[in-house]
């Protein structure tokens, strides 16, 4: 109903369509930079026009629009620009300012500013004042006209100054009040407008004045305003008046406020007359609108009260805006869409229709010259008609409260609690008056009473009378029901209701307090939202500090605690609990009463959460401020210590440090000694060897030691310290003394300023002589934290150390420690140490004199102190202070990197690269350094070059290649061109006359000199060339320099004047070259291969094939000459061909069948015993250059060959085969060596994938021909001898082996090859191998044929008497049939049968074998079948007993372990048993619990079995068992096996807990375990002692279960089963109260 908003937001879309986007000047707001600009003025007809066109293209700004001689300021750039395009238009220009910063900034700056808008002042009366947006603009003071006779002619009119423009004019702000208002300062909707933000914008000021007056007049009009309540319109009227001059006697009545005209466009005007008015209308039409308006027909309603639904709009009858009548909804859309049509700046979108079905109209108007792009720019919203008729949210909360509404009150709190809120009851709150929020809450409050009573009765009071009552007051029931929601809502209009006061003082009435008091008392009956509502609320009125805040806080305090101690709490918890600190002080922590809530202060300090951020950390220093918690809370720490982090540890240290800092009094002196000084007691006196307890106890004293620079703290650690520290070092446990060492060394230096001076000196040399007394300790672990405590105290504080001390200090450590023979740890922390010292600057010079006697430390046995030395040496290579070969020589780096582990070379060529290999050198410089680094140690330069080349850029690897290949290629050539000018001389000289000698002589040499010259030439043209060759193919840059082999060619002149070999011998300038040494030239060789594989996965990838194309071409073209060169060096000759194995084919043709030839000649002994593998690299080669079938044939041959001699039976028919005519053959047989290249094939990962994509056919073949194997073996096991020398058992079971290992990898189909790749005669599908079935049928073939022979289960006899040769062949083919066969779940290949199959086989095999062959493969087996499982076989399925599961042949294989043990003390044979037990283990505890602890109950099981034996078989239990390794093999290859894993430790023993309290046991198992415990104790390893504990109280319990007789016969023996049962029972009890003492158990 807001028509009037619709009115002038029309004309203000006219005029802005009109007047937008007209660029105005801006103002400066620096005076400099308005430096070079000036001021000028127009005179002439088209002087505005013109300017306006210079304004748009932004070279003037136009000062005064009014005036008829315009004058505008013209920028310092575009003064030249702007007179032409004035003198082009024929006007005249008169310069007014010549700079108008200086002008501005004159004396006369105000009068100034004045002249540049014209006339200081313009008079303005009603007559003589133009209109707003006339022809004219306004000037400044006939606006202020305007608005001051609008104030003075409207009392609903403010105007105000707000401020001070810079040119000292006023900021006018206008407040035009509604109709009625009383001037209170209350939040209603309003419009703000702005306007003259712009200097020049005076546009904006005008239709902004004509808005106010339009504002002025009709604003606040109970005709433009809705009532937003219904209840408003009770008793008003509507009348309707047909005359005339109807409508100017009803505005006249308008005026008077007597009626509201709702329609002014209708001929026969409609108005509302107001209850008091009644009486002066006539013409009723209807009698009461509140009711009217209320109906269905609402929108009908509304419709009548505007007049007809449709009003015709056209030119001449629409009415003008803001004309005497107002507009309908369609002439406000007829204007609109009108100016749409006549301006193309404007756009009309409907963005939306309204709740009448109406479109809500969007108009965009763009400024002129706008190009349309989507571009930022500022631009003004205008609203309206945004009021609705909708009650108000005031009122509808009332009606809600007052009328018990659940359902308004609680969509209420719902769109205040959105996110764009829909209802904002803060303002709400505003707008009640006192006694309507009494009159609220004591609604509220009897509402929430309602709902606590039916809360309770529906929780606690549901009995038979209530029940038996239901039927009689049942509608009573329905209506008190408990509404969790509506309760609620209740809090949380609470929590606004407090919320929406927090600057000022909250009137709290006495109905809210009561109903908080209520629900705070009743905080722990209430579960969910209603609960987390009422703490809320009550945080909430304790941190604005309300009324009875101290009745409102302990629930609260005890719901958050709990909330922040429960696994899952989040920070943002911690930070609510800590803004509630303060309220730790209303509480009586000493009462009983409050005995939980102290509880659960104390265990706050043993959550990580509050550990975890700076507030939970200030809550926790907070609770050492009550005397009381500090027991507890210390308590608490210590128990919590043993299992904490790290981090954790050190943030005790920070929470006793603070703690300490913020107590006074007594309660300083409570933390001191009861609390730090204890965790120092414990740290000195923790086992060292559980490490996280005592690494924590470390860990929280650091953080303290880590404040000693204070005074203060400095004394205090020394004073406590003091009783306890210096007496520790005395002890004989050595624990104590390392603790005591490292504490020492931490806190130093321990300094007391309450002492003289004298004392403190004499505490310092105490101290310096207790560490040079602790390096020298019997002790190793006291002398290795000596060590690293000596060196951190040298780092720090190498100034304050004395020199004698240093000295002192290090002739220990140089002379007897790093040489110390007890434990190389303490070799490795002095050399570690020295490391460290090298960062400090002050200890440089003194390191400088000691480290070059430390180079035989090099040679040290043990591989980690010769790391640590490598990198010392990197260090001192960093710091630069000393040469590190003045510390190791050269050679002697060699050597060491020619023998060490592979770490330890690393380091070493890392600290060789610069070296040997210069990033900044030249290519002759970088050649002569790798020539003599060849030439001193070519086995060092070979591992230098293998880990170097991962070290440098692949363009640099591959230049450098290039490089030693050129150097190789120019050298066997210049040696080849000696040989032919040898040959020439010799042959020259025998046709010689002796007496023409001299004149051929000179001939001669005038030759040799000719050609010498032109091979010089060539030679140099080749290396230049090449080497620029090699440079482009490398992607680097090479020198400028042409030479680059200088030696070589010193050696290639000595080589070419060889008659004057002799006067060269004798000169002193002569060098020998380098490549004169053959191992060199070798050594070349095997650099180029090592860089090439090293760097084979880089040249591999697509962006490097230009590298790879430049290598293979440059490496191809000498290789005929290589090999002929190298032809008598089968080193050199075997480099060659793994270099050409990385060519193509195609570049080495001849290579192929020199490959086939070796294979043939090589000999069978070497391939056998490894000593010859230069088979791999004829394989690999081949392999390479896709020649793969024809070795794969070569293969066959020799094993079809093996398994013929196998097959000869008899004597006679070996004779009869000798003496039958054959041909002879070239090559023998060798079917092992087929046996070791196929494996090398399944190894190589390129070979293998090779092979099988193409030649999957022939290894297909190869399988089946391998399938022989299967009767030549039941052919051995009938036999006491081999069956040939060809066909021995190593050859039987290397082919069983291979046979597997082929069907293992063969099982998945072929890839899809180009058509005319594939296999000829062949189809795909022939090619599909299911390795599943032929792996069955091996297993069906050695059940029958291999099994019976490993004996019976009980006996352990076998059934044939057979060899021992044949037992070890039978063996190890069954561990290789159950290995392979694991292979295939692990790939995922087999199915369920097959796997239960397996397992059945498997359990066959540990049952008959008394050895202990098959537990490793059983493990395995069983870890792989029960990860298969878990993955393909339903959980759903139920599985019968006798299936064979993964967990179950674990459990089989254990048994087996126990029954072997008690026959024997050691291993079968050497296995890893301890590693496989743990995958297994790890794994069923990743996928069940359950399972897991199947298996871990049995194993403890079987122990206190074993155990059982041993006491049987002692008669009695080893008292001096003080480790795991005293109770034989068997528990200690099983308890020591998690015994080493902390966390398989904790599984094991809650296992082993679980087993004891749920089996039966009697009471030598009893005596067993606690024995077992008994040595755990002394011997824990990784348990701690919290799960040592828990199985403690559980053996405790089933003991205290057990009865023992009370009275014995004097007769009874002593051996008797009772007396053997008391004695029992007597040493466990005695045991566990030994167990029980020592852990603290009560």
């Amino acid at each position: 109903m807001a028509w009037m908003w619709h009115q002038w937001l029309v004309l203000i879309v006219v005029v802005v369509a009109r007047t937008a986007g007209n660029s105005l000047p801006q103002p400066d707001n620096n005076y400099q930079v308005l430096a070079g600009q000036q001021v000028w003025e127009a005179e002439g007809q088209e002087a505005m026009k013109v300017l306006a066109d210079l304004e748009m293209e932004g070279l003037a700004d136009i000062l005064g629009h009014s005036s008829s001689t315009p004058r505008f300021r013209v920028h310092a750039d575009n003064i030249a620009q702007v007179a032409a395009a004035l003198t082009e238009a024929g006007l005249t220009q008169k310069l007014l300012i010549s700079d108008l910063a200086r002008h501005v900034m004159g004396e006369q700056r105000k009068e100034s500013l004045e002249f540049l808008r014209g006339s200081r002042t313009e008079s303005c009366t009603e007559e003589s004042c133009p209109k707003p947006l006339a022809n004219a603009y306004m000037s400044f003071e006939q606006i202020e006209y305007y608005l001051r006779e609008l104030a003075e002619r409207s009392q609903r009119v403010e105007l105000v100054s707000i401020g001070k423009s810079i040119e000292g004019r006023d900021i006018w702000r206008v407040h035009i009040r509604p109709y009625g208002d009383t001037g209170e300062d209350v939040r209603r909707n309003a419009v703000w407008f702005e306007a003259g933000m712009e200097a020049m914008a005076w546009t904006w000021h005008q239709w902004l004045v004509l808005v106010a007056v339009m504002v002025a007049r009709v604003a606040g009009n109970p005709s433009t305003q809705t009532d937003n309540n219904y209840q408003v319109l009770a008793g008003q009227q509507v009348w309707e008046v047909e005359d005339h001059d109807a409508m100017k006697v009803v505005a006249e009545l308008e005026k008077e406020g007597m009626v509201d005209i709702l329609g002014h466009s209708s001929s026969t005007p409609r108005f509302r007359v107001h209850t008091d008015s009644i009486a002066q209308v006539a013409a009723l039409l209807i009698s009461d609108l509140a009711r009217h308006v209320a109906e269905e027909q609402r929108k009908e309603s509304l419709e009548f009260l505007r007049g007809s639904k449709t009003e015709s709009c056209t030119e001449e009858s629409c009415p003008k805006p803001l004309a005497n009548t107002y507009m309908s909804f369609e002439q406000i859309e007829y204007y609109l869409k009108e100016l749409v049509e006549r301006s193309q700046r404007v756009e009309l979108v409907s963005i939306g229709k309204s709740i009448e079905g109406r479109d809500i109209w969007r108009v965009h108007i763009r400024p002129y010259e706008d190009t349309g792009e989507d571009v930022r720019r500022n631009a003004v919203w205008f609203e309206a008609a945004m009021t609705t008729t909708s009650m108000t949210a005031k009122q509808q909360l009332l009606e809600a409260v007052e009328g018990h509404q659940p359902a308004p009150f609680l969509s209420l709190i719902q769109g205040h609690e959105k996110k764009r809120k829909t209802v904002d009851l803060e303002e709400v709150v505003l707008e009640l008056s006192r006694g309507e929020v009494k009159h609220v809450w004591g609604c509220l409050q009897a509402w929430a009473d309602e709902q606590v009573t039916a809360f309770v009765a529906e929780h606690h009071n549901q009995n038979e009378e209530i029940a038996a009552s239901g039927t009689n007051n049942k509608d009573q029931e329905s209506t008190n029901k408990y509404n969790e929601k509506l309760l609620e809502g209740i809090v949380k209009f609470a929590h606004i209701y407090i919320s929406t006061f927090k600057e000022g003082t909250t009137f709290i009435p006495g109905k809210m307090l009561e109903m908080t008091l209520l629900l705070h008392e009743m905080l722990a009956a209430f579960n969910g939202s209603v609960k987390l509502a009422i703490v809320s609320l009550c945080e909430q009125w304790w941190l604005q500090e309300l009324e009875a805040q101290d009745l409102l806080v302990t629930n609260v305090l005890s719901h958050l605690l709990e909330a922040t101690t429960r696994n899952g709490a989040q920070k943002k918890e911690v930070l609510r609990l800590w803004k509630l600190h303060n309220a730790l002080a209303t509480i009586d922590l000493d009462s009983p009463n409050n005995k939980k809530f102290v509880e659960l202060l104390t265990y706050c300090i043993s959550c990580p959460i509050f550990l975890n951020c700076d507030e939970g950390i200030k809550w926790l220093v907070g609770l050492f401020s009550w005397p009381s918690l500090i027991p507890l809370l210390h308590k608490e720490v210590r128990l919590a210590i043993p299992e904490c982090t790290r981090a954790h540890s050190a943030k005790y240290g920070e929470v006793y440090f603070k703690a300490w800092k913020a107590s006074q009094g007594d309660t300083k002196k409570t933390i001191e000694e009861e609390c730090i000084q204890d965790l120092m007691y414990t740290a000195i006196h923790a086992n060292p060897m559980s490490s996280r307890p005592s690494a924590n106890l470390h860990h929280l004293l650091h953080h303290i030691h880590s404040y000693k620079k204070h005074r203060a703290v400095s004394s205090l650690i020394t004073e406590l310290y003091q009783p306890i520290l210096w007496r520790s070092f005395t002890v004989a446990n050595g624990y104590v003394r390392m603790n005591a060492t490292g504490l020492l060394c931490d806190a130093f230096p321990l300094n007391d300023y309450n002492l003289s001076q004298e004392e403190q000196s004499n505490l310092l040399e105490r101290q310096y002589h207790t560490l040079k007394t602790l390096l020298l300790d019997p002790c190793h672990l006291v002398r290795i934290t000596a060590v690293k405590g000596v060196f951190n105290i040298l780092c720090k504080y190498w100034i304050m150390v004395p020199n004698e001390v240093i000295k002192a200090i290090f002739k220990t450590l140089l002379t007897v420690l790093v040489y110390d023979v007890t434990t190389a740890e303490v070799r490795l922390e002095v050399i570690k140490g020295l490391t460290l010292l090298l960062g400090s600057a002050d200890a440089v010079p003194f390191l400088i004199q000691v480290l070059p006697r430390l180079g035989d430390v090099f040679d040290d046995a043990n591989h980690k102190v010769r790391e640590a030395f490598a990198k010392l040496l990197l260090k001192v290579k960093e710091s630069q202070a000393l040469k590190y070969w003045d510390i190791v020589s050269v050679p002697h780096l060699l050597h060491r990197l020619e023998l060490d582990n592979p770490k330890v070379a690393q380091l070493v060529s890392r600290l060789l690269l610069s070296s040997f290999h210069p990033f900044t050198k030249t290519d002759e410089e970088l050649l002569q350094r790798s020539l003599s680094l060849l030439e001193e140690n070519r086995m060092a330069a070979r591992r230098f070059y293998q880990y170097a080349g991962s070290m440098i850029s692949l363009p640099n690897v591959v230049h450098f290649m290039l490089l030693l290949w050129l150097c190789l290629s120019n050298h066997i050539a210049l040696h080849r061109q000696q040989q032919q000018q040898q040959q020439q001389q010799s042959d020259d000289e025998e046709n010689e006359d002796s007496e023409d000698s001299g004149k051929n002589d000179s001939g001669r040499q005038r030759k040799q000199q000719s050609v010498r010259g032109g091979r010089r030439c060539e030679r140099d043209s080749l290396v230049s060339t090449s080497n620029k060759e090699n440079a482009a193919g490398a992607g680097g840059t090479v020198s400028s320099k042409t030479s680059i082999l200088s030696k070589d060619f010193e050696t290639s002149k000595v080589l070419a004047e060889g008659d004057e070999e002799k006067e060269e011998e004798e000169s002193e300038d002569e060098e020998v070259s380098p490549l004169d040494n053959l191992d060199v030239l070798c050594g070349i060789l095997d650099t180029v291969g090592i860089l090439w594989a090293t760097n084979a996965h880089r040249l591999a990838k697509p962006e490097n094939n230009k590298y790879l194309e430049a290598l293979r071409n440059k490496l191809s073209r000498n290789f005929q000459h290589f090999f002929k060169y190298f032809k008598g060096n089968a080193d050199a000759s075997r480099t060659l061909l793994y270099i050409a194995s990385f060519l193509p084919k195609s570049l080495v043709p001849t290579l192929v069948g020199h490959c086939m030839s070796q294979l043939k000649a090589i000999q069978v002994e070497q391939v056998v015993s490894g000593s010859d593998t230069s088979y791999k690299s004829f394989v690999n080669a081949l392999c390479n250059w896709k020649h793969g079938d024809s070795l794969l044939e070569l293969l066959s041959e020799w094993l079809e060959e093996g398994f013929k001699s196998g097959l000869i039976t008899g004597n006679k028919e070996r004779r009869r085969s000798r003496r039958q005519v054959r041909f002879c053959e070239t090559s023998t047989p060798k079917p092992q060596v087929a046996l070791h290249i196929l494996c090398h094939i399944l190894e190589h990962p390129i070979n293998r994938v090779s092979t099988l994509q193409r030649h999957r056919a022939q290894l297909l073949d190869i399988i089946q021909d391998l399938t022989k194997v299967k009767d030549l073996i039941t052919e051995r096991l009938h036999r006491n001898e081999e069956l040939s020398d060809l066909c021995c058992d190593t050859f039987l079971c290397e082919c069983w082996s291979l046979y597997l290992r082929l069907v293992v990898v063969c099982h998945h189909s072929p890839s899809k090859e180009p058509p005319g790749k594939q296999s000829i005669g062949r189809e795909t599908e022939d090619l599909i191998f299911h390795s599943p079935a032929c792996v069955l049928e091996c297993l069906e073939w050695a059940s029958s044929t291999l099994v019976p022979y490993l004996g019976e289960k009980n006996g352990g006899k076998r059934k044939l008497q057979d060899t021992e040769e044949a037992f070890t062949l039978i063996t190890t083919l069954l561990r290789s049939l159950v290995t392979s066969s694991t292979h295939l779940l692990i790939i995922g290949a087999a199915n369920i049968p097959f796997v239960y199959m397996l397992n059945d086989f498997v359990k066959i095999l540990i049952e008959t074998d008394s050895n202990g062959m098959f537990w490793e493969e059983g493990l395995c087996l069983a870890q792989e079948s029960y990860e298969f499982l878990w993955v393909y076989e339903s959980s759903e399925e139920e599985k019968d007993e006798t299936i064979i599961t993964g967990s179950r042949l674990a459990n089989i294989c254990i048994s087996s372990m126990a029954d072997y043990f008690k026959h024997h003390d050691q291993l079968p044979q050497e296995c890893e048993l301890s590693n496989t037990l743990v995958h297994l283990l790890m794994s069923l505890g990743q996928r069940s619990r359950q399972d897991q602890s199947y298996v871990l109950e049995h194993l403890m099981s079987c122990v206190v079995e074993h155990l059982c034996w041993r006491i049987e078989k002692n008669n009695g239990v080893d008292k001096e068992a003080k480790c795991i390794q005293h109770l034989g093999g068997f528990v200690a290859l099983l308890v020591g096996t998690f015994q080493k894993q902390t966390k398989l430790s904790i599984v094991v023993m809650d296992a082993f807990s679980h087993f004891l309290s749920t089996a039966n046991h009697d009471m030598t198992s009893l005596l067993a375990a606690c024995h077992l415990l008994e040595v755990l104790l002394q011997d824990s390893g990784k348990i701690s002692r919290y799960s040592l504990k828990q199985t403690v109280v559980a053996a405790n319990s089933v003991m205290s279960a057990v009865a023992l007789p009370e009275k014995e016969s004097e007769e009874a023996d002593q051996e008797s089963p009772l007396s053997i049962y008391k004695d029992s029972a007597k040493t466990a009890n005695k045991i566990l109260d030994n167990l029980k003492e020592s852990l603290s158990i009560v």
